[in-house]
C-alpha cells in the first residue's frame, strides 16, 4: 500500500510540479537627466538664426505689404514661441532672449507695415 502512495505521489509531482520560485529581476536604476548640452545650444541658436534668416528674405524679396505682413508677423510669432519654450529648458533667461532676439509684446493691431 505505501508503495502504491508513494507512485501516486511521484506521478503527481510529474503531472503537475509545484511551481518554482522565479528570481525577481533586479531594478534597473532610474535614468539621470543630464543637463542641456553645447549641443542643445546650438540647435537653439541655429533655429533662431534660421528665423532670422527667413525674416531677413521676405524683407528682402517681397515688396508688397499685403503679402509680406501675414509671413512676417508669423515668423516672429514663431521665434517668440520658441524663446518662451525652449529658453527655460536651457536654463536662460526669458526676458533677457526676448530683447536679445528684439522680440516685442506688441498687439498685433498696433503693429503695422508703412
Amino acid at each position: 500500500m505505501t508503495r502504491l502512495v508513494n507512485w501516486v505521489k511521484w506521478l503527481d509531482r510529474i503531472i503537475d510540479p509545484p511551481p518554482k520560485p522565479r528570481p525577481q529581476p533586479e531594478p534597473k536604476p532610474m535614468a539621470i537627466l543630464v543637463g542641456p548640452g553645447k549641443r542643445h545650444f546650438d540647435l537653439y541658436r541655429k533655429l533662431l538664426a534660421d528665423l532670422n534668416d527667413a525674416e531677413v528674405g521676405v524683407l528682402t524679396k517681397l515688396r508688397d505689404p499685403q503679402v509680406a505682413g501675414p509671413l512676417l508677423a508669423r515668423i516672429r510669432a514663431l521665434r517668440q514661441e520658441t524663446i518662451v519654450e525652449i529658453a527655460p529648458q536651457l536654463g536662460l533667461d526669458v526676458e533677457r532672449e526676448l530683447k536679445s532676439n528684439n522680440v516685442f509684446h506688441l498687439p498685433s493691431d498696433r503693429t503695422r507695415l508703412h
